[in-house]
């Protein structure tokens, strides 16, 4: 018996009875919070309006624009997500589809990192989201 529970699997996809899919596992709960936590804006929930990252549609794409969206979504996190039991993101580029950590000087490269462990589990979990991502 998981302590977390069970939620629908995001995107939505039907079972094979016909429902809506759920997911049990809390290792891919916590991906999709993330996941869902990331590409979510500030005040685009009626009822959370505080959830979310900055819109960053007209932020200059420099260095310092992925190190800021690890920070904003490390804050976040550890506010809103309370299935995470530890998380450190950090800023970087692709390469061959490996993350590099660092600053990242070509925007088409610039990811992040996350690194949570989820509670109940000692096991480090890792999602690596590319910041082009954001703009689709």
């Amino acid at each position: 018996m998981s302590i977390h529970g069970s939620c629908l699997m995001w995107p939505f996809q039907p079972d094979q009875r016909g429902t809506l899919r759920t997911v049990s596992d809390p290792v891919e709960m916590a991906e999709q919070f993330l996941t869902d936590l990331i590409e979510t804006f500030l005040q685009e929930r009626v009822m959370l309006p505080c959830y979310g990252m900055r819109d960053r549609v007209f932020g200059v794409l420099n260095v310092g624009f992925t190190a800021q969206l690890a920070a904003d979504l490390d804050e976040q996190a550890r506010f809103y997500l309370p299935i995470i039991k530890s998380i450190e993101v950090l800023a970087g580029e692709l390469k061959d589809e490996i993350f590099i950590p660092g600053f990242a000087k070509d925007e088409q490269r610039a990811a992040i990192k996350v690194k949570f462990t989820v509670r109940g589990s000692n096991i480090p979990q890792n999602l690596v989201y590319p910041t082009w991502k954001l703009r689709s």
